[in-house]
């Protein structure tokens, strides 16, 4: 197999061991022979690994009987997203498998794919920098609504929910270099901002225990650093 011929996909398979013994000793020996397909695969492996201790705590853990409970029912797929609340839980279920999107403050890799300079949640993370929490924002393509507000160590997560064409919820943490958009789950449209599904909640909980978050803001707090709803 010539090096030009190893996609990223392949090489995030190699990485995993995912391939079959005869396309990895390919893969294998393209590597060796390339520097530079050598230099992709030592990121995506780095990459992979950062993701899995960034959540080894969330995966260790036991899942609650609840979630396991709510995870077994065929239940219709969720509205748009939650009701702020923090149950605190650690979700064992990987959060790939809920399409988490971990965009990682000055990472640059969708779990060891390289994504383009170009920010496609700017408008949503400027969004969330001023809303007032329960107050739907008009952005192009739907609405967002900001959740709830938790400190970090290095500044502020706030958990939010877009409905519209393509809707979704997440986080997005401000460490003091503004508003990014760290981690999303994609849902099913509906009608409006309904409670999300124990999956999307436990995800979205499972993520701001593995920053750090404390207690969310309360009232006054809120209306103090971003206004009355």
């Amino acid at each position: 197999m010539k090096p030009q011929e190893v996609t990223d996909e392949m090489l995030m398979a190699y990485v995993d061991g995912e391939l079959d013994a005869q396309t990895g000793a390919s893969v294998a020996a393209a590597i060796a022979a390339d520097p530079a397909l050598a230099e992709r695969a030592d990121l995506f492996r780095a990459s992979a690994e950062a993701a899995q201790s960034a959540f080894a705590d969330v995966l260790a853990a036991p899942p609650p009987a609840g979630l396991l409970a709510a995870a077994r029912k065929d239940a219709a797929p969720a509205s748009v997203i939650a009701f702020p609340r923090r149950s605190w839980v650690r979700a064992a279920l990987p959060l790939a498998a809920c399409l988490l999107l971990a965009i990682g403050a000055g990472g640059g890799y969708l779990f060891g794919r390289s994504v383009e300079p170009a920010d496609p949640y700017a408008a949503l993370a400027s969004a969330i920098a001023t809303a007032p929490a329960g107050t739907p924002t008009s952005l192009d393509g739907g609405e967002m609504m900001v959740l709830g507000s938790y400190p970090i160590e290095e500044g502020l997560c706030r958990s939010f929910a877009l409905e519209g064409e393509n809707p979704l919820s997440g986080v997005a943490c401000d460490r003091g270099a503004g508003y990014a958009v760290e981690m999303t789950i994609a849902g099913a449209s509906g009608d409006g901002f309904v409670a999300a599904s124990d999956r999307i909640s436990a995800s979205i909980d499972a993520y701001l225990d593995s920053v750090g978050a404390g207690a969310p803001l309360g009232p006054d707090e809120e209306a103090e650093r971003f206004g009355q709803p």
